[in-house]
């Protein structure tokens, strides 16, 4: 199946494709490009029958996500999806771009036909993650404190008698920063980089609800944050330095975060831990399991365009 496929600015896509296609996370994605990304249409015969969305978001030069991408429902189960996905890599391709992510959450209702479409596409399964998402609205809000700040406090004592201490991006010195930020030397994983995440993410990272722990100012954990929309917040990033392995540090920034975020007028925040990090991923089942949340995976997925 040959579809037509035009890069689309931000007007065009919601006249054209929005009424067709109906997604509301479609929508969120497409409201985050940025000059830099591509909102791709998809035609047949002149009608929209599909989209996609490459970000660069947190990438590092050369590679970009296919963040997402549908049909309209009246044309699916047609092999429009996988002409949508083979269109995109095509045109990745002549931008120059040579490697591909893809991630898929597994509680989505088009999961199964998705994953099919972009491991015949040629994507390999990279890794999977944890999403966790709790909802803070008002009628549990005070529970939610209560918990949080018992543990909490139990926390930060046992833990700043060990020497650690935390503070927000927005308050670190520079020095702190920089060893934090410095990607080459900062003893965190170098496959999740902090600087893009702080750097180049205009202005959706929140340096208040954003903090580092660390130990004699050498970084020891960090949570950097984003806000996904004017009521819910991403914990996109936690991490702990190789040489703080197993010390606990990794929560501390954690619960400094959530602890800002449920003092805000913010009614949920989300959290994606990678699996393979087994301390991150332990650290928030401890805390989760204290807490009401939503527990889901989300598969990680590569393609290196020839």
């Amino acid at each position: 199946m040959d579809v037509d496929l035009k890069q689309l600015n931000y007007l065009e896509y919601a006249a054209g494709f929005r009424p067709i296609l109906g997604s509301a996370l479609l929508d969120y994605y497409v409201r985050l490009a940025t000059p830099v990304d591509y909102v791709l249409g998809f035609y047949d015969e002149g009608k929209p029958v599909g989209s996609a969305v490459l970000l660069q978001r947190t990438c590092p030069p050369g590679c970009l996500e296919l963040t997402y991408f549908c049909v309209a429902p009246t044309v699916s189960a047609r092999g429009y999806g996988r002409a949508v996905v083979e269109k995109t890599i095509a045109f990745a391709n002549d931008q120059g771009i040579r490697e591909l992510t893809c991630r898929l959450m597994k509680s989505t209702q088009f999961f199964d036909a998705a994953l099919h479409i972009i491991e015949d596409a040629g994507f390999q399964y990279v890794e999977d993650a944890r999403i966790f998402r709790c909802e803070i609205d008002d009628p549990t809000r005070e529970n939610w404190q209560y918990s949080v700040s018992m543990y909490f406090e139990k926390l930060r004592d046992r833990l700043n008698r060990l020497g650690f201490s935390c503070v927000s991006f927005a308050h670190a010195d520079d020095g702190l920063l920089q060893r934090v930020t410095d990607d080459s030397n900062n003893g965190f994983d170098d496959r999740y980089p902090i600087a893009p995440l702080v750097s180049g993410v205009y202005g959706c990272f929140l340096p208040d609800y954003s903090f580092i722990a660390h130990k004699d100012g050498i970084p020891a954990a960090v949570t950097i944050v984003l806000r996904a929309d004017s009521e819910s917040l991403v914990f996109q990033l936690i991490s702990e330095a190789d040489a703080f392995k197993s010390s606990g540090s990794l929560i501390l920034p954690v619960m400094c975060s959530l602890e800002h975020a449920i003092s805000s007028d913010y009614k949920r925040v989300s959290y994606c831990v990678f699996s393979s990090n087994k301390a991150s991923l332990k650290a928030m089942k401890d805390l989760f399991g204290k807490l009401t949340a939503h527990e889901t995976i989300m598969f990680c997925y590569r393609l290196a365009i020839d």
